[in-house]
């Protein structure tokens, strides 16, 4: 990451929404929108040439492919969600039971981290990444109170 723009608005509490946009260092831009204001959902949408990749963290399904040359909503396109649907619907009950897939994924991280305390190993997100990873929110939260882009230093570069 090379630089970041990042604008918030408060109403009933400070930063209650945000939108960041995210220069990477191939040339891709990154955006990202942010509220707690809204509907209950963490989802990532990613665009490239190939199609569309969207992650939903509260749905048990929630990993889905859309190539560009299928058409969003026809009878093919819905036809292939029902099927996906049926086919994860029996895990997706399981996980159902344990708080989903995302909450889930909070106890598995902690269990990793304790094995690796207990055990020893390697952590799967280590020092130096999370130092950028709050150089670069640091940078975010600098951009929304100047109101422009802000440049990332070397060491923040991702």
């Amino acid at each position: 990451m090379t630089r970041v723009f990042a604008t918030t608005r408060s109403c009933t509490s400070e930063d209650e929404s945000a939108a960041v946009t995210a220069w990477l260092a191939s040339g891709a831009v990154a955006c990202g929108a942010f509220s707690q204001r809204t509907a209950s959902s963490s989802e990532i949408e990613i665009y490239g040439s190939k199609g569309l990749l969207q992650l939903s963290f509260y749905r048990f399904d929630g990993l889905r492919f859309e190539p560009f040359s299928a058409a969003s909503g026809s009878l093919g396109s819905r036809l292939v969600e029902l099927w996906r649907l049926a086919r994860a619907l029996p895990r997706g009950i399981v996980e159902s039971r344990h708080g989903g897939i995302y909450q889930s994924s909070f106890f598995e991280e902690w269990r990793h981290f304790l094995g690796v305390v207990r055990r020893g190993g390697e952590v799967r997100c280590t020092v130096s990444e999370g130092k950028r990873a709050v150089e670069i929110t640091l940078a975010a939260i600098q951009s929304a109170s100047l109101g422009k882009p802000v440049e990332l230093a070397g060491e923040a570069r991702l």
